[in-house]
């Protein structure tokens, strides 16, 4: 990051922050707002940050998938005994 560069923080919920380096990274971080709070930081390179979102759309296609095949067989999709 430039020297003089503000980081923009942002609130994401769950006590969890985030902020982009000036490289792409990201930065996440938990804190409860209280000095003596336990905190965590995870530095997420590009690479790493493109494999998790990856992996948050191939999950995201499983969890529809699955849902519409519940949905399928609640509403009478399969027949009796198969």
């Amino acid at each position: 990051m430039e020297p003089g560069t503000r980081m923009i923080t942002t609130y994401l919920g769950d006590s969890v922050y985030c902020a982009v380096d000036g490289s792409g990274g990201i930065i996440l971080t938990t804190r409860n707002g209280l000095p003596t709070d336990p905190s965590n930081t995870i530095y997420l390179e590009p690479e790493v940050y493109e494999a998790l979102k990856q992996y948050a759309t191939t999950m995201h296609a499983a969890l529809a998938a699955a849902h519409a095949e519940d949905e399928r067989r609640r509403n009478g999709g399969e027949e009796a005994g198969g």
